[in-house]
């Protein structure tokens, strides 16, 4: 899912992704998913495009920050 989700940033325009591997550090996570976006209005089209598209795919997303 982490491969989905960076493409789909990629896609959206989204800058400096990063993956940060919390397997070991926390409980209720593997991985934490950070991009830049240029504004306010960037940011919430790439939020919606992340839910969207991994709706299409069978994932439920509930609150995308």
């Amino acid at each position: 899912m982490i491969e989905t989700i960076k493409i789909i940033l990629s896609d959206a325009k989204a800058e400096q992704i990063k993956i940060v591997d919390i397997r070991n550090k926390a409980s209720f996570a593997d991985s934490f998913i950070i991009a830049t976006c240029r504004s306010r209005l960037h940011s919430n089209a790439t939020a919606d495009a992340i839910t969207k598209k991994l709706k299409n795919k069978g994932i439920k997303c509930l609150n995308p920050e």
